[in-house]
């Protein structure tokens, strides 16, 4: 029997197969074999950049005219370690982590964040560059570095998780303004 979840609507970059490949191999040296049960299904790995809304009424809607508003340039995340850290008491979260954020990260999440509020969804708090790949991991890591991983986001996504289905289904996307000519990922 399926365990049904509450369906909720979010802002997501996903990455493309290559990348999760890559960031796959990466994790090769530190027993990615021995870590894979504690891991989640890497089709569901993510850059969050909203925070998950239980649906309701109308926020379907509402989450379509903020993403339609989103107005931010293209950029690349660079995953170059593994941190496995608690988060939270008796929860420890494996995560792969940018050392360095590029200033369109941050102007995308507050983008998002704003067009959220302007149509009275909340958005209480920004978004790191990471990506979780176990929320209830076994043990700590130590952050470790690894062989760098360049992940160009050029696309946001709205989509819907939960109900009985364990992945995401993508409602809508949108393109990123391409980078500057000349500019380098």
């Amino acid at each position: 029997m399926a365990v049904m979840r509450p369906l909720c609507l979010s802002f997501k970059a996903l990455p493309p197969e290559g990348v999760r490949a890559d960031l796959q191999a990466r994790l090769a040296p530190f027993g990615w074999d021995a870590l894979r049960p504690h891991v989640f299904d890497v089709r569901r790995w993510h850059q969050s950049l909203s925070t998950p809304v239980a649906v309701y009424p109308g926020l379907r809607e509402r989450m379509l005219r903020a993403g339609d508003r989103i107005d931010a340039v293209a950029f690349a995340l660079v995953f170059d370690r593994l941190s496995g850290a608690a988060a939270r008491e008796g929860e420890i979260h494996w995560t792969l982590r940018a050392r360095r954020t590029p200033g369109e990260f941050d102007s995308l999440v507050n983008e998002v964040r704003h067009q959220l509020q302007r149509e009275g969804v909340n958005e209480p708090h920004g978004h790191t560059a990471h990506i979780t790949i176990s929320y209830q991991a076994p043990h700590a890591l130590a952050t470790r570095p690894i062989t760098p991983v360049a992940w160009p986001i050029d696309e946001i996504l709205l989509v819907e998780a939960g109900g009985q289905h364990p992945g995401y289904e993508t409602l809508a996307r949108w393109p990123l303004r391409p980078r500057p000519q000349g500019e380098l990922w």
